[in-house]
């Protein structure tokens, strides 16, 4: 068989899919990966049982997205970048200065003065110790109380 050069469509298939339908019998598995890549590639819904429906129902909104941000971003890289006039294309075009080890030059000069020492000096005092209610879980048994 012979290499097929590639279209250029994709379609992205995050985890979330797949720890959705993990747990499914093969067959109904093998229907909904079917039919989430039907629906990537082709755009086509699938005609899936009552029971798998609902989940094609949340995955495709994400697979629509990915699909139009993956195809905005070829459209926008064909393109070719910032305009001459742009401030961006300017940026590009200033030559960055070379690292040089010996000389340690601190540009930053740090001129904040702290001017509130006395009010944290005050509300450190009246930070008190707050006992919060028990969660979950965490009580005698450590039992949860759905167990």
């Amino acid at each position: 068989m012979a290499p097929r050069q590639p279209s250029g469509s994709g379609v992205v298939f995050y985890e979330s899919y797949y720890e959705a339908v993990r747990d499914l019998r093969d067959a109904d598995r093998l229907s909904m990966y079917d039919a989430i890549l039907d629906f990537g590639f082709k755009g086509v819904v699938a005609d899936l049982p009552p029971h798998l429906k609902p989940l094609l129902i949340l995955i495709m909104p994400n697979v629509s997205a990915s699909k139009r941000r993956r195809e905005a971003s070829i459209a926008n890289g064909k393109m070719g970048g910032a305009p001459k006039g742009n401030q961006n294309a300017r940026k590009n075009n200033l030559k960055q200065p070379k690292n040089n080890p010996d000389k340690d030059i601190d540009t930053d000069i740090d001129i904040d003065t702290d001017t509130d020492n006395e009010i944290d000096k005050e509300t450190d005092r009246e930070k008190k110790t707050v006992e919060l209610p028990p969660v979950w879980g965490n009580d005698e048994d450590g039992e949860l109380p759905w167990q």
